[in-house]
């Protein structure tokens, strides 16, 4: 009898520690542990969010605890879908930084303030126009509200194969082609890449035709803060309806953007109206936080570290010139294609073997696999590196000593372009696309559900497949 309840103990025991051994495991393998071995790994983001894991001391001391502050709207908290109190106040305060005439939190992304300013100003005509290039959300806000785009193409830089600026000419030809029955003008400036449209001018064409002008400068929250001889904000060059991601270059966390509205064509009511139809009902109020952190750090020291970084970007760039086989892109003074500017945060980042362009997937693997740095994403011949007021110069330098190691390693023979494989696709001229066919990132659709699949889309398709670039829809 004794034996037997021994062995039952020992089964039990057993039992008990493979159930312990099990949660134990599980507890190791959750998401946030992953993240801090990630993080952990000493792997350098040369990408989003803009706070870079480097946090300023004044922003951290606030954020630190976020349980502390992560509360519902109670009585003293204020509600950001009514704002009278403490969010009220945090987005005046963003307003005149900005020079809006009103600024709006969001904590879904930039991605939920495109679908708004979009139903906030569709709701008596429904032709847009709009530049192809346009971010998934535009797309996706043209087939919730059943909108008309009429597309108006933008300039095309051949050598680095990235999308250049809009001629306004093209935008008023347009314009006077519809008779004004544009509900809204829409562009992206800057884009991924950091080309600079002339906004100011396209403004001033849509307001003469009485066309609110909505800008997505997602990658643009940084602008307003550099020192330059012209200011490429697109909110100070006239837009009505502009919507900045904090979150990619400032540092803020993950999700968080803002709207701005300038201007008498945008009713606040109405703005207000459109923001509850694609915002959450429970806001974070960490997020909100962290919006309202980074915009005072931002006003307080985003011009200087901005000039600072501007300097690091700017000897980055000299240095990478005196190399023989990486580069830097840069697209000099090529007046044909209606750039306003460039942001020089963005560094584009190729590589040439016996003039053949190396795939930006495979500098974007070398850099990560050997030099412990992850670039934020890749074209066909060209990986991108985005700098912010999160990056320090160690930072900088150590993509630097990368990229001219690199040069040395092509020089000695060690790194060789991968080969250019033949790509099939299924899809075929003619067939009718089902889903939105993109490159991811940056989200820019390529086909679009029910357009008709022509020759030069497959070109496309297969460009992107064969340097690697990870393609959804298809």
């Amino acid at each position: 009898m004794r034996q037997r309840v021994k062995h039952w103990c020992l089964i039990l025991i057993r039992n008990l520690q493979c159930q312990w051994s099990e949660i134990s495991m599980q507890r190791e393998e959750s998401l946030a542990e992953k993240l801090r071995k990630y993080t952990a790994s000493g792997i350098y983001p040369m990408h989003m969010p803009g706070h870079k894991r480097n946090v300023p001391i004044c922003i951290k001391d606030l954020l630190c605890d976020i349980y502390s502050i992560d509360v519902t709207e109670v009585e003293g908290t204020d509600n950001l879908h009514q704002a009278e109190g403490i969010i009220l106040q945090a987005m005046q305060y963003a307003a005149k930084v900005y020079g809006a005439r009103d600024t709006f939190f969001l904590v879904n992304g930039s991605s939920g303030g495109i679908l708004s300013a979009m139903h906030c100003c569709s709701r008596k005509k429904k032709k847009v126009l709009m530049t192809p290039g346009a971010h998934i959300s535009a797309y996706h806000g043209l087939e919730l509200f059943g909108l008309e785009p009429i597309f108006v193409d933008t300039e095309y830089f051949e050598d680095i194969g990235i999308t250049a600026g809009l001629n306004p000419e093209k935008v008023m030809e347009k314009i006077r082609e519809q008779k004004d029955e544009f509900a809204f003008v829409y562009i992206t400036s800057p884009t991924y890449e950091g080309v600079i449209l002339q906004v100011r001018e396209i403004a001033d064409i849509a307001h003469a035709h009485h066309i609110p002008l909505i800008v997505d400068e997602a990658h643009g929250a940084h602008l307003h803060f550099l020192k330059q001889e012209q200011n490429f904000s697109a909110l100070d060059c006239g837009a009505d309806l502009v919507i900045q991601s904090v979150h990619k270059t400032l540092p803020s966390l993950t999700q968080t953007a803002i709207l701005h509205i300038q201007g008498e064509m945008i009713s606040r009511d109405e703005m207000e109206r459109s923001l509850t139809f694609f915002e959450t009902s429970s806001p974070s109020y960490i997020l909100m936080s962290a919006i309202d952190v980074a915009i005072r750090y931002m006003d307080e020291m985003g011009k200087k570290k901005l000039a600072q970084l501007w300097e690091w970007q700017q000897e980055f760039r000299a240095q990478i010139g005196k190399l023989n086989y990486v580069f830097c892109w840069n697209p000099g003074q090529d007046k044909t294609k209606y750039i306003a500017g460039i942001d020089q945060t963005k560094l584009i980042l190729g590589a040439k073997i016996n003039g053949e362009s190396m795939f930006g997937e495979q500098l974007q693997e070398i850099l990560r696999r050997d030099y412990a740095i992850e670039t934020e994403m890749s074209g066909v011949e060209y990986t991108l590196a985005m700098l912010t007021v999160g990056d320090d110069k160690e930072g900088i330098d150590r993509l630097l000593n990368a990229m001219k190691d690199i040069d040395w390693r092509i020089h000695k023979e060690e790194i060789v372009c991968w080969p250019r494989e033949e790509i099939t696709l299924s899809l075929s001229v003619g067939d009718r696309a089902h889903h939105f066919v993109y490159a991811y990132p940056p989200d820019i659709p390529i086909l679009r559900p029910g357009e008709i699949v022509s020759e030069e889309k497959i070109e496309i398709i297969k460009r992107y497949l064969r340097s690697h670039c990870h393609i959804v829809g298809l």
